[in-house]
Protein backbone atom coordinates (compact mmCIF):
# COMPACT_ATOMS: atom_id res chain seq x y z
CA UNK A 1 0.00 0.00 0.00
CA UNK A 2 0.47 2.90 -0.54
CA UNK A 3 2.09 5.24 2.60
CA UNK A 4 -0.12 8.34 1.11
CA UNK A 5 -2.86 5.64 1.60
CA UNK A 6 -2.19 4.71 4.92
CA UNK A 7 -1.92 8.25 6.32
CA UNK A 8 -5.27 8.55 4.75
CA UNK A 9 -7.11 6.43 6.54
CA UNK A 10 -5.44 6.95 9.46
CA UNK A 11 -6.98 10.46 9.56
CA UNK A 12 -10.13 9.19 8.76
CA UNK A 13 -10.16 6.81 11.39
CA UNK A 14 -8.81 9.97 13.69
CA UNK A 15 -11.65 11.93 12.98
CA UNK A 16 -14.11 9.20 13.09
CA UNK A 17 -12.80 8.52 16.38
CA UNK A 18 -12.87 12.15 17.95
CA UNK A 19 -16.32 12.26 16.10
CA UNK A 20 -17.46 9.85 18.39
CA UNK A 21 -15.86 10.88 21.07
CA UNK A 22 -17.48 14.87 21.02
CA UNK A 23 -20.73 13.42 20.69
CA UNK A 24 -20.27 11.52 23.26
CA UNK A 25 -19.20 14.26 25.66
CA UNK A 26 -21.20 16.39 24.26
CA UNK A 27 -24.56 14.40 25.38
CA UNK A 28 -23.03 13.02 29.27
CA UNK A 29 -25.01 14.66 31.87
CA UNK A 30 -21.76 14.06 33.40
CA UNK A 31 -19.75 16.24 31.41
CA UNK A 32 -22.71 18.81 31.96
CA UNK A 33 -21.92 18.26 36.09
CA UNK A 34 -18.35 19.21 35.78
CA UNK A 35 -19.41 22.17 33.30
CA UNK A 36 -21.29 22.79 36.27
CA UNK A 37 -19.14 22.68 38.98
CA UNK A 38 -15.98 24.06 37.37
CA UNK A 39 -18.46 27.39 36.63
CA UNK A 40 -19.11 27.35 40.49
CA UNK A 41 -15.40 26.89 41.39
CA UNK A 42 -14.66 29.62 39.39
CA UNK A 43 -17.19 32.35 40.98
CA UNK A 44 -16.03 31.43 44.09
CA UNK A 45 -11.96 31.30 43.42
CA UNK A 46 -12.56 34.98 42.19
CA UNK A 47 -15.92 36.04 43.86
CA UNK A 48 -13.67 39.48 45.39
CA UNK A 49 -11.93 40.25 41.74
CA UNK A 50 -13.57 42.61 39.28
CA UNK A 51 -13.27 42.44 35.56
CA UNK A 52 -11.92 38.51 35.42
CA UNK A 53 -14.27 37.03 33.63
CA UNK A 54 -11.74 35.32 31.42
CA UNK A 55 -9.70 34.47 34.05
CA UNK A 56 -12.97 32.60 35.43
CA UNK A 57 -13.48 31.10 31.55
CA UNK A 58 -9.66 29.64 32.09
CA UNK A 59 -10.03 28.66 35.45
CA UNK A 60 -13.24 26.25 34.22
CA UNK A 61 -11.22 25.17 31.48
CA UNK A 62 -8.45 23.72 33.57
CA UNK A 63 -10.46 22.77 35.74
CA UNK A 64 -12.57 20.47 33.22
CA UNK A 65 -9.64 19.59 31.19
CA UNK A 66 -8.06 18.01 34.48
CA UNK A 67 -10.80 15.66 34.92
CA UNK A 68 -9.83 14.09 31.43
CA UNK A 69 -7.03 11.22 31.45
CA UNK A 70 -4.15 12.00 29.94
CA UNK A 71 -4.78 9.50 27.24
CA UNK A 72 -8.67 11.05 26.34
CA UNK A 73 -6.58 14.68 26.62
CA UNK A 74 -4.69 13.77 23.80
CA UNK A 75 -7.99 13.21 21.39
CA UNK A 76 -9.97 16.07 22.92
CA UNK A 77 -8.98 19.61 22.20
CA UNK A 78 -9.25 22.37 24.93
CA UNK A 79 -11.34 24.66 22.69
CA UNK A 80 -13.38 21.94 22.68
CA UNK A 81 -13.44 22.31 26.41
CA UNK A 82 -14.12 26.28 25.79
CA UNK A 83 -16.74 25.62 23.18
CA UNK A 84 -18.91 23.32 25.67
CA UNK A 85 -18.29 25.95 29.17
CA UNK A 86 -18.97 28.94 26.95
CA UNK A 87 -22.59 27.24 25.36
CA UNK A 88 -23.09 26.60 29.15
CA UNK A 89 -22.85 30.09 30.48
CA UNK A 90 -24.90 31.12 27.70
CA UNK A 91 -27.88 28.86 28.79
CA UNK A 92 -27.46 30.19 32.07
CA UNK A 93 -27.56 34.19 31.07
CA UNK A 94 -30.22 33.19 28.72
CA UNK A 95 -31.97 31.22 31.47
CA UNK A 96 -31.65 34.16 34.55
CA UNK A 97 -32.26 36.80 31.90
CA UNK A 98 -35.79 35.21 31.85
CA UNK A 99 -36.33 34.97 35.18
CA UNK A 100 -35.58 38.44 35.64
CA UNK A 101 -37.97 39.47 33.18
CA UNK A 102 -40.53 37.23 34.62
CA UNK A 103 -40.04 38.87 37.98
CA UNK A 104 -39.96 42.23 36.86
CA UNK A 105 -43.57 41.79 34.97
CA UNK A 106 -44.99 40.47 37.94
CA UNK A 107 -43.70 43.08 40.17
CA UNK A 108 -44.72 46.07 37.57
CA UNK A 109 -48.55 44.24 37.38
Amino acid sequence: MDMSLILEIVKVAGYIILGGLAIYFKTNEKLNKHVDEAIAEAEKEYEDATDVSSDKLQYAIDFIYGKFPLVVQKFIPRSMIEDVIESTLEQVQKYAKTELDKTIDKLIK
